[in-house]
């Protein structure tokens, strides 16, 4: 048993330099197959919770090296494959249901990435961080690696309304007495975006059916401070029509007493000498 085992791995490992060897052969010359991507993240010591920011900064990455099962490109295998001027009916059926296309080191804008990973990380108040790469290549392969930078982020020192036309004025305060925004916060252009929402939803149930989220707008200063603090004030956009600002409200209000819930009909019996007449009327 543990003979046939033994023979079993050195016909895997056998196996598996076979086809790597089969899959270098493919490559053009002067290019290298992408192999993925990592980030290093040097973080200021006011920077909370940076597993979960490199969580997200890994989400940006872009594109996806192609995939592996055991270790091999059996994807990009029977894409190359197909490419043969006989591939044959096996690798046609097998390109088509795995099939990938092969990412090339060529293919990778890093300058693109850094400039998006600065972007996430200053939507979410690390304002001036920097981002650089550097690629680790081998005979057919390349790998990037992104260095990121993360200084203290912006926190949130005081949060008001900015003026607005009366009534929506006082009904937005009411609203935002209960807003997650807070004092000392981190600055984060999504939870804003999400306030925005959350207010909409309330002055819905006041009556304001014209208004829509984009309607509003955060905007923060900072010249205030020299401390990364900021001002956070809200206000409603210059071209929001005036109709949005205003609730509406019940003008008039019909009862229809002989009204059935399981129907939109009701009847009325009338008695005449022992016999009953009933009237259907649609509503």
């Amino acid at each position: 048993m543990k003979r046939i085992l033994k023979h079993s791995i050195y016909f895997i490992v056998f196996g598996m330099i076979l086809y790597s060897c089969s899959i270098k052969k493919y490559i053009p010359e002067g290019e290298k197959l992408y192999t993925g991507a990592k980030i290093e993240i040097e973080a200021d010591s006011a920077v909370e919770n940076i597993k979960a920011l490199k969580s997200d900064l890994e989400t940006v990455l872009r594109p996806e090296p192609n995939s592996k099962f055991l270790g091999m490109h059996l994807g990009l295998y029977y894409h190359y494959k197909s490419q043969k001027d006989n591939p044959g009916f096996i690798n046609r059926w097998l390109n088509k249901k795995i099939g990938e296309k092969p990412i090339y080191q060529s293919d990778i804008k890093t300058f693109e990435i850094e400039d998006v990973l600065i972007n996430r990380l200053e939507n979410k108040g690390f304002f001036y961080s920097s981002a650089a790469s550097s690629i680790e290549e081998k005979e057919t392969e390349a790998f990037v690696n992104y260095k990121v930078q993360v200084t203290k982020p912006y926190t949130l020192a005081n949060f008001q309304l900015d003026s607005m036309p009366s009534p929506i004025y006082e009904d937005v305060k009411n609203v935002t007495q209960d807003s997650p925004i807070h004092k000392n916060m981190r600055f984060d252009l999504s939870n804003m975006k999400l306030e925005r929402q959350r207010i909409d939803v309330e002055l819905k149930k006041r009556g304001y059916y014209n208004l829509n989220p984009d309607f509003f707008i955060f905007e923060a200063d900072t010249n205030q401070y020299d401390n990364k603090r900021f001002d956070l004030f809200l206000r409603l956009k210059a071209e929001v029509p005036q109709k949005a600002t205003i609730p509406y409200h019940i003008k008039q209000l019909n009862i229809y007493p002989n009204y059935d819930l399981q129907d939109s009909t009701y009847s009325e019996k009338q008695r005449f000498k022992e016999k009953i007449t009933i009237k259907t009327r649609f509503l």
